[in-house]
């Protein structure tokens, strides 16, 4: 596995979408369709959120040490949306959409018209849609605060899914995918976790600003003196 399908996983949107895998009829299916619904109830009361993520891939299942550590913070005030994954910085508010690759020192920026896919990007699960197949749901209980479920799917990828809720269901605490061996021969072991998710969270002023990255000077959109050393790319909307 590389780390860009590590990236693709962690985005927010798709680790979440994970979850609409497992919708049935079974007593376990819908105690975690339950706390999915108590955990996008608490996203939409909430006008703000942040979550902090660490994802720790492992050679395999009986290695201790990860082969890779990444970190991922995510925070949400109204409809504004801030993400940091890995080398990548994206801010999307009423005004712009704005990618800041710090690897390849490059901003991409985009007047804010609703067509960007990041714009579509959300913490909530559509529970109307969790009709996909898997075989089985366990509920293996409550240990240290956390109810604890497995997801087992044998045709595909990730065969097994451990998901913990917090008691009250309201947080994600951590997900570990369990990728199947064959597929997967090596990194096959992907243990995500939120060690910080708060939906009362202290912002600075500029969090959601784009004047913390681009500035006007005659109507032309220049980058700050800060990122003086990166290639700014304006587009119609970003992809």
């Amino acid at each position: 596995m590389t780390t860009k399908n590590i990236n693709n996983n962690v985005l927010i949107g798709i680790v979440f979408s994970i979850l609409c895998s497992l919708f049935s009829n079974s007593i376990n299916a819908q105690n975690i369709a339950e706390d999915i619904k108590k955990m996008n109830a608490a996203n939409i009361y909430s006008e703000q959120f942040m979550a902090q993520l660490t994802v720790k891939v492992f050679s395999s299942e009986k290695d201790e040490k990860p082969s890779i550590t990444q970190y991922y913070e995510i925070k949400k005030k109204g409809k504004d949306l801030y993400y940091k994954i890995d080398n990548k910085r994206i801010l999307v508010n009423s005004s712009c959409v704005l990618v800041i690759n710090d690897k390849e020192k490059k901003v991409l920026y985009s007047k804010n018209n609703g067509k960007s896919p990041l714009n579509n990007q959300s913490i909530d699960v559509n529970v109307d849609s969790l009709v996909k197949a898997y075989d089985n749901v366990e509920f293996k209980g409550i240990t240290n605060g956390l109810k604890q479920y497995v997801i087992h799917q044998k045709k595909n990828p990730i065969p097994t899914i451990e998901i913990y809720f917090s008691e009250n269901g309201e947080k994600l605490s951590k997900l570990i995918y369990h990728y199947d061996t064959k597929a997967y021969p090596v990194n096959n072991l992907v243990e995500i976790n939120y060690t910080k998710w708060t939906y009362s969270p202290q912002f600075e002023a500029n969090d959601f600003s784009e004047k913390k990255y681009i500035t006007k000077i005659n109507n032309k959109i220049q980058l700050v003196a800060a990122l003086h050393a990166y290639q700014l790319v304006v587009d119609d909307y970003i992809k």
